[in-house]
């Protein structure tokens, strides 16, 4: 009798652990990209330490997503149907008292990487805006208008249906407007004369 109650209370302690672990914080120490599964440790239970968990995506068919967990990153788990830490699932990352978002503004929604580089747009300005690490490149664009602060290469051609103003330099292999080519004006100016003392018309007219 006595025998049956202990391996009753085991049962009940096994059952009662199983169940704690059903849902649970746990914390990432493997990582594997290709499979967007993680291993993790549970904390709060002896750190005992799961299987490959595959961790919950936004897309997976067609339109697919790609963002990977960090090892050292907190995150809930969920381990069915009774705590099998061979079987489970990771729901997502959690903030925490170390870990904080990396802005506090609720109309504010983006992203920021491990390099410092930023992605976000501002719902209450209507501002879209993405920096480089160190801040030094930036692209913002509002209703008004963009700016971008860059070197920029262009591979292929540009339409400008406005003005185009220019504050430095312009350079190019040639320049051309609706009417002949900088090479073709040089050349003219180069070779033309005003007789009279200049008081008469150019023997060679700009084109």
């Amino acid at each position: 009798m006595i025998e049956q109650l202990m391996k009753a209370k085991e049962v009940g302690a096994d059952l009662l652990s199983r169940l704690m672990r059903v849902i649970c914080v746990g914390e990432v120490t493997e990582v594997e990209g290709a499979g967007q599964r993680v291993k993790v440790v549970l904390p709060s239970h002896d750190k005992m330490e799961s299987d490959w968990l595959r961790v919950l995506a936004r897309r997976s068919l067609g339109v697919r997503t790609s963002c990977n967990l960090k090892e050292g990153e907190q995150v809930l788990c969920l381990f069915p149907p009774l705590g099998d830490m061979r079987t489970g699932y990771v729901l997502g990352a959690l903030y925490n008292a170390t870990d904080t978002p990396f802005q506090d503004n609720p109309e504010v929604f983006g992203v920021e990487f491990d390099d410092g580089a930023r992605c976000t747009y501002d719902q209450e300005s209507h501002t879209f805006r993405f920096s480089m690490p160190g801040g030094s490149q930036l692209f913002e664009m509002t209703p008004e208008g963009a700016r971008l602060v860059s070197n920029l290469d262009i591979d292929g051609e540009v339409t400008i249906s406005k003005s185009l103003k220019v504050t430095e330099t312009v350079q190019a292999k040639a320049v051309n407007d609706e009417t002949g080519s900088m090479a073709t004006i040089r050349s003219q100016y180069n070779q033309h004369g005003h007789p009279d003392n200049g008081a008469g018309k150019p023997n060679v007219p700009m084109s």
